[in-house]
């Protein structure tokens, strides 16, 4: 979510990086799947399938944002 592919490159969504900012803000401000799928239900974002979000469906994407987090914290002579 947040990316798409175009002729074999992944580029960015720019219908929805303004979701996925939103998302990234959630999860720095520790709120777990469930909390960040109520925030976004409530708003009335649906998900790239058209229906309302789950913490199953803000699992991989809340992962990927963490394991970021992570890569970007960690001192070079670690990674």
């Amino acid at each position: 979510f947040g990316y798409s592919y175009v002729d074999g490159k992944t580029v960015e969504n720019e219908q929805e990086t303004p979701i996925l900012a939103e998302i990234r803000s959630m999860v720095f401000d520790g709120k777990n799947t469930g909390e960040i799928a109520a925030t976004l239900n409530g708003r009335g974002y649906k998900n790239r399938s058209g229906r309302d979000w789950t913490r199953d469906s803000l699992r991989r994407i809340v992962k990927r944002i963490k394991d970021d987090i992570m890569i970007h914290a960690t001192p070079k002579a670690q990674q």
